[in-house]
């Protein structure tokens, strides 16, 4: 089946048989998903783990178990051979082929809203309920750089040249969310950066 075939509001999952199985993931309810950049897999967070498919055609490539709570933010890095989940209070990054857990970021101390991978894959941002965006090295599973927002946030993204970070928070119920922009400066490597 061919992902054009698909018919205006038919849900994808269902048609592709993804979500057709009736087992204990079903109960959790679907708490986040994510496409990878080339649009040829789909990944789905539920309560404690996440589902990663290959699409044309369909078959599932991973099953990845991090913690008991919500996958609420999932993201793809830009080669699609890795996958970053974000929980309660943590962040996990997947290699995808083997299901290993690659690293674990840890440091926030609420729920994880949003991830991005940078265009190099070498430093992926976090954005949280704690009212913080952060900067971490994937390889090293350092933290490079923290930055305070005025409300939960929302959405966290890079500029395509990987030294702009964009974050978005909620607004607290002002009806006026909060728009940063964040610039990262290397800091004798490259894959770092730090606030100026």
């Amino acid at each position: 089946m061919k992902l054009a075939e698909l018919q205006p509001g038919e849900p994808l999952l269902s048609r592709l048989g993804i979500l057709g199985e009736h087992d204990a993931f079903s109960t959790y309810g679907v708490y986040s998903v994510a496409l990878s950049a080339d649009g040829g897999r789909v990944a789905v967070g539920y309560g404690g783990f996440a589902r990663v498919w290959e699409l044309d055609p369909p078959r599932e490539l991973a099953r990845l178990v991090g913690r008991r709570r919500a996958v609420g933010s999932l993201s793809f890095s830009p080669d699609s051979r890795q996958l970053a989940s974000g929980g309660e209070r943590t962040v996990w990054i997947w290699d995808i082929d083997t299901g290993r857990e690659v690293a674990r970021l840890t440091g926030h101390q609420a729920q994880v809203t949003s991830l991005a991978f940078s265009p190099n894959a070498r430093q992926i941002v976090s954005g949280s309920a704690d009212r913080t965006v952060r900067v971490w090295h994937v390889e090293t599973a350092r933290l490079l750089a923290m930055y305070p927002t005025v409300y939960a946030v929302a959405r966290v993204s890079w500029s395509a040249v990987g030294r702009v970070v964009r974050a978005v928070d909620l607004g607290g119920g002002t009806n006026r969310p909060h728009l940063y922009e964040l610039e990262l400066v290397a800091s004798g490597d490259e894959s770092e950066g730090g606030a100026t």
